[in-house]
């Protein structure tokens, strides 16, 4: 089976205003890949709204939701294209991958059943507070095989600058001082577990964690606390989940 590739590209995808005065739902058609999904919005009394997309094929059950901020265009093209585009990709190779192993499987089992279909799920936090929004999304798939996939991503705007902000702007560390915090966390996180190898997580955790953006590219924060999110594999085993490393700035 060939390994399903993901691929984030631009795209311009703008939905439209919603009423944020009271709590409703509404329904809406949008266009992908020339498909057409439903939209459904849940108006909120936030500064937000969620939106959600359901689509069933014999091939992929998907359920997406994400925030939608009225008064945040910017925000909203880095959230909907990326999420979008996103699928679109999974949903080219997903249908060409289960097709192939679905003739596969009946072929050598001589089966009349289909393969159940591959999931792709994206759920979402928002954390808000005088100075910044942060989105953390958190995209799942599963296309057959021992586990699914992982895959995190987030978004931190500054109501300031009006811009999105990186880490290092946001605490003013430098990424080698935000690699010895997270180092050190993980360490004592990880490391005293009794089924640990001791050599493999510390050698897994400090690839990990080197003083690069791209390592610390996932974080939210809420109020003066900061949050930065490892996937899986990232600096653990599959089996150790999501790690987490959570410190105050001033």
């Amino acid at each position: 089976m060939k390994k399903i590739v993901f691929i984030c590209l631009s795209a311009l995808i703008i939905f439209a205003s919603c009423n944020t005065t009271k709590v409703e739902e509404s329904e809406k058609i949008v266009q992908t890949t020339g498909r057409k999904l439903q939209l459904n919005q849940i108006v909120q009394e936030k500064s937000w709204i969620e939106k959600s997309i359901k689509d069933f094929e014999p091939f992929i059950e998907t359920n997406i939701k994400y925030p939608y901020f009225e008064k945040i265009p910017l925000l909203n093209n880095y959230i909907e294209n990326s999420i979008l585009n996103y699928y679109d990709s999974f949903y080219t190779m997903a249908k060409n991958d289960w097709e192939e192993m679905n003739h596969q499987r009946k072929d050598l089992n001589s089966s009349s059943s289909d393969l159940p279909p591959f999931d792709y799920i994206i759920n979402f936090e928002v954390f808000e507070n005088d100075k910044y929004i942060s989105v953390l999304i958190d995209s799942y798939n599963f296309c057959g095989g021992a586990h699914g996939n992982t895959n995190l991503t987030s978004y931190t705007y500054s109501k300031e600058s009006k811009d999105l902000e990186d880490i290092h702007q946001i605490t003013n560390l430098s990424y080698i001082e935000i690699s010895d915090i997270c180092r050190e966390q993980l360490c004592q996180t990880l490391m005293n577990q009794d089924d640990v190898n001791f050599s493999e997580i510390k050698s897994m955790i400090f690839d990990g964690t080197e003083p690069f953006p791209s390592n610390f590219k996932t974080f939210t924060i809420d109020k003066k606390t900061v949050t930065i999110y490892f996937e899986p594999y990232a600096v653990a085993p599959y089996s150790y989940g999501i790690q987490k490393v959570i410190f105050k700035i001033k």
